[in-house]
């Protein structure tokens, strides 16, 4: 990252260089060796961005200069002596300031890894892992009007038996996640619903067809997991007939 040049676009009121810099400082948002060479320049790029108005039709087009400005703060608390609550730069995924954090680009920083991928309904499902802290994160592929990605805490299901099979269980956790979050809408249409009913399907066959993990279902009992979530989208695909 060129931190001088970083420093005279946020800084230069012009929406594209603004726009520019600033996703360079949100693509670095897991380097703090980066982040911390702004630090200092924390205090100019508020005062020459404040009550700047960027536009936007969609989306506010402020989010690259203020989601950067957060970043930077990020950094400088944790490096605050008075800050005894410090928290993994992770955690910035999780901000509200922005919605473009690309898990696949994301998953190229030494820090993150991307465990699972699966396939969703015109878009992708993911489980991502923070190697600093080991947090798990779920990140489902979003579209209106331009893509974005929502992340969250990926809290594992603990009744889950994991068949030691690192990729497979990865899969697995990734793919009830997925399909129990899809389906939690009422109005969730048929075709939708016949899609989640696809990926299960999809998934068994897999396992029944790679050698060495056709006894997983019965034998760390996915099946009973499986079959509760076939049965609950047959039943919702019949009321909704």
């Amino acid at each position: 990252m060129n931190t001088e040049k970083v420093i005279q676009d946020l800084t230069s009121k012009d929406s594209q260089r603004i726009r520019e810099s600033g996703l360079v400082v949100i693509q670095n948002s897991q380097n703090e060796e980066e982040i911390e060479s702004l630090i200092p320049h924390l205090t100019k790029i508020k005062q020459a961005t404040n009550g700047l108005k960027l536009g936007g039709a969609f989306a506010p087009n402020n989010r690259f200069y203020e989601f950067p400005i957060e970043i930077i703060e990020f950094y400088k608390n944790q490096k605050s002596f008075w800050n005894p609550k410090r928290k993994c730069s992770c955690c910035l995924y999780l901000s509200k300031s922005y919605e473009g954090f690309n898990p696949e680009k994301e998953a190229e920083n030494e820090s993150i890894q991307l465990n699972a991928k699966l396939k969703g309904n015109y878009t992708h499902d993911y489980d991502l892992q923070c190697l600093k802290c080991n947090q798990k994160y779920y990140v489902s592929e979003r579209h209106y009007h331009y893509v974005w990605w929502h992340w969250e805490k990926f809290e594992r299901n603990g009744k889950i038996i994991e068949s030691g099979n690192r990729p497979i269980d990865n899969e697995f956790k990734l793919l009830v996640k997925a399909v129990e979050d899809a389906i939690k809408p009422n109005d969730y249409p048929i075709n939708a619903l016949n899609f989640e009913k696809d990926r299960i399907l999809n998934f068994r066959y897999k396992l029944a067809y790679n050698k060495g993990t056709e006894h997983y279902e019965g034998k760390y009992g996915w099946n009973q997991v499986l079959d509760k979530l076939v049965e609950e989208i047959d039943g919702r695909i019949d009321n909704e007939a």
